[in-house]
């Protein structure tokens, strides 16, 4: 019953509330859990923010997770994302939490460094193996895994977006308990980050590219809009492993690659989907410079941009180097910036162009030398004259410390 000369609220009214409460990303979480304590009505509102994002990444966490669960089951049922890190030691073969998880749509799974797939303990392996069966996954990201196998896909019907980092995978059967099922998922978004070409980038492309003779893949990319790849860990092979990627797409929205010298961006037009050109509206192109010896980077960027001028709809773009030495970008790469200039600014190649990002970033040593920021930020100027002065889009120059 109401208190005589207040007012009550209705319960549209409180939900709006709490979601507004919910979404500081800092504040957030605390006053859920503060109006949680003030009644039964809006218990039942913050519960289900409270526990719909749970993580595990500790002894303790799953114990206390464990503890809840116990005390009220239904918990489970507001849980939507988990973030889970496989724990060795004393603690493999406590009982698992996740088998009481039915409603998760976004997993993310981290192993301990140097474990692999094959030796990490069953009791918790059979745990996770049972969770991805019961859960419809749409966004997974996995990191740190050894050996994981590469048929994992497969079991992941309704899975949309995919990060994966520091992986190595076997062509292996996933599971003896598994049913097989009819078709492979039909990604949205993938993410490769932090890895080696040859290690592993070229492995998965490989079962990835429904025309490589005689190897189903295991993932549907005919559907990918947002693809991000970074070989931040130099490898000595030269083959390309951007095309498996990027040729089943037929609608790539955002494209990001970033890597050494021999992830080359000249070949752009040919690694991408004719489809893809009509759709693709933002691409972000990163270099690492290891030594003086690497190639001109503006030189490869600007002819891979120049085979897709005049057939894009492209309205972002991003440049990014980063150089260990300055010299790197002082040196044959100035004149090479006036041509990306004069290619960028000519409407009939890029007509919806409409923002230019350029950063540098340098070492500590030329990035602290006011000498040195000075002649880049000059060559900033004089070089880029014409998308500095172009009306019909933003263009920006920035220098950053590595």
């Amino acid at each position: 019953m109401a208190t005589p000369g207040c007012t009550v609220l209705p319960f549209e009214l409180l939900e709006c509330i709490i979601e507004l409460l919910a979404s500081d990303p800092i504040h957030g979480m605390g006053s859920l859990k503060a109006c949680s304590l003030a009644c039964r009505s809006l218990l039942a509102i913050t519960q289900p923010r409270v526990f719909s994002f749970i993580s595990l990444c500790s002894p303790q966490q799953h114990s206390n997770f464990k503890l809840v669960l116990d005390a009220n089951p239904s918990i489970a049922n507001h849980v939507q994302s988990l973030h889970y890190e496989f724990i060795r030691g004393r603690y493999a073969h406590e009982p698992s939490t996740l088998e009481r998880l039915r409603r998760v749509t976004s997993f993310a799974l981290v192993f301990p460094r140097g474990i692999y797939w094959e030796t990490a303990s069953a009791s918790k392996i059979s745990s996770i193996l049972s969770f991805i069966q019961s859960n419809n996954i749409v966004d997974l990201k996995v990191f740190f895994i050894q050996n994981l196998p590469i048929s994992i896909f497969w079991y992941l019907p309704h899975l949309k977006v995919l990060d994966i980092a520091r992986l190595s995978f076997a062509n292996v059967p996933f599971s003896d308990n598994f049913s097989t099922p009819n078709e492979p998922p039909k990604l949205m978004s993938l993410k490769i980050d932090d890895c080696t070409q040859e290690t592993w980038v070229n492995v998965i492309g490989e079962h990835l590219y429904s025309a490589t003779p005689g190897i189903a893949p295991f993932l549907d990319l005919s559907g990918l809009e947002e693809f991000t790849l970074s070989l931040k860990r130099e490898g000595s092979g030269h083959r390309q492993p951007i095309k498996p990627f990027l040729m089943p797409s037929q609608t790539l929205k955002s494209l990001s690659l970033t890597g050494y010298s021999n992830l080359d961006f000249k070949d752009l037009a040919s690694n991408l989907n004719r489809s893809s050109l009509g759709t693709l509206k933002f691409v972000e192109l990163g270099v690492y410079l290891k030594s003086r010896e690497d190639d001109d980077p503006y030189s490869r960027i600007t002819n891979g941009l120049e085979k897709i001028a005049g057939k894009n709809v492209l309205e972002t773009l991003t440049i990014h180097v980063q150089a260990p030495t300055l010299l790197q970008c002082l040196g044959p790469s100035r004149n090479n910036w006036s041509q990306f200039d004069q290619l960028l600014s000519q409407s009939h190649s890029f007509p919806f162009l409409r923002r230019v990002d350029v950063k540098i970033s340098l070492s500590n040593m030329y990035f602290n030398s006011p000498r040195a920021k000075s002649k880049l930020e000059d060559t900033g100027r004089e070089h880029f004259k014409r998308l500095n002065n172009n009306p019909r889009l933003q263009f920006s120059f920035e220098l950053s410390q590595l």
